[in-house]
């Protein structure tokens, strides 16, 4: 939660991505995925690392493509779209597992910190990290 407020307060994001941040349930529905339950996917005994990068991935590629539908936008797939078009820019040579990294070093370092985080929705602690991580340029 914590980096969900810094991301909106350090980013001047588009209208789209800035609304969508704050409208996350600060606490995770019971279909969605908790940080918990992501911190146990990405690095707990006997998981498929693979699940974990492809979940964190998909929540980039969702976020990017939201914020384009949202403006009337269409066409390729984020990853290939002009920068400051999206809110989160990845690298492109960047491998999926130093994006896991990202998002869980964040994600235990703000547990830590903050435990009550524990039962935050996963998907909005894993925009903000990738937004604060890889801002698009303005």
């Amino acid at each position: 939660m914590r980096y969900i407020r810094a991301a909106i307060a350090a980013l001047s994001l588009g209208s789209a991505v800035a609304v969508a941040i704050p409208a996350l349930p600060a606490r995770a529905e019971s279909h969605q995925m908790t940080v918990t339950e992501l911190r146990t996917l990405c690095g707990g005994p006997g998981t498929d690392r693979q699940a974990c990068e492809f979940y964190i991935y998909g929540v980039a590629e969702g976020a990017n493509l939201g914020a384009n539908a949202s403006r009337g936008a269409s066409g390729p797939a984020f990853s290939q779209r002009p920068k400051g078009e999206v809110p989160i820019c990845i690298p492109d040579a960047l491998p999926m597992s130093a994006m896991v990294d990202v998002v869980t070093s964040m994600l235990t370092a703000d547990i830590k910190r903050y435990p009550e985080d524990a039962t935050t929705a996963a998907v909005g602690f894993i925009v903000a990290a990738l937004v604060t991580t890889y801002p698009c340029p303005k």
